[in-house]
C-alpha cells in the first residue's frame, strides 16, 4: 500500500534521527496538494449529505456508528 504511494512521490520513508529501527512515513509536497484537492472534491459533497439530516438525525447516526465502532473493536466478534 504504501509502497504505491511511494512510487508516486506521495509519501516517503526515513530512519528516524534518534532510533535507528524505526522508519517515519512522512507526506510530500506532492501527497499534501493531492490531499488538499481530495478534501475540496469530498466537501461539498458531505456539506449536501448532512444537509439532508436534522441534527437529532445526526447525533443519533453519531450515536449509532460509535457503536458500530466499539463493536468492531470488541475483543470477541460474534452474536450475542
Amino acid at each position: 500500500m504504501f509502497r504505491h504511494s511511494e512510487e508516486q512521490g506521495l509519501l516517503v520513508r526515513s530512519t528516524h534521527p534518534r532510533h535507528a529501527n524505526v522508519l517515519e512515513l512522512n507526506i510530500t509536497p506532492a501527497g499534501r496538494e493531492l490531499l488538499l484537492t481530495g478534501r475540496r472534491q469530498v466537501e461539498p459533497v458531505e456539506a449536501r449529505i448532512l444537509a439532508a439530516f436534522t441534527s437529532d438525525e445526526l447525533a443519533t447516526l453519531q450515536e449509532l456508528l460509535l457503536r458500530w465502532i466499539e463493536a468492531l473493536d470488541a475483543e470477541e466478534i460474534g452474536p450475542s
